[in-house]
């Protein structure tokens, strides 16, 4: 499962793709409709990475999507804490302001 960024006339979608590369009918619908409200594409591409990891342990839970209910949140939160961030941790900039006082 990957998110694939696809360049248009009108700048960047992107696509969330099963392990068969073919896009998951359900969020490209949303996505869609996210494109159509107006969102940028950072919106975009961090919604898309947000969903992959929704399908990622609805797939390591075995579980389908008709299946997920308010009880597995939690589970689903314990998911997202043990996956590693591939973003940069940034600094408040009000932290810097502490430390030069």
């Amino acid at each position: 499962m990957r998110v694939q960024k696809v360049h248009v006339d009108s700048g960047y979608e992107f696509e969330l793709l099963d392990d068969e590369g073919l896009a998951i009918p359900i969020v490209s619908n949303f996505l869609g409709y996210l494109r159509a409200r107006g969102c940028s594409p950072n919106t975009l591409c961090a919604y898309a990475h947000d969903l992959q990891h929704f399908y990622r342990f609805l797939k390591g839970a075995s579980i389908r999507i008709q299946e997920f209910t308010p009880r597995r949140t939690l589970d689903f939160l314990q998911y997202l804490r043990a996956v590693p961030s591939s973003r940069k941790a940034r600094k408040h900039p009000s932290l810097n302001l502490l430390r030069l006082q």
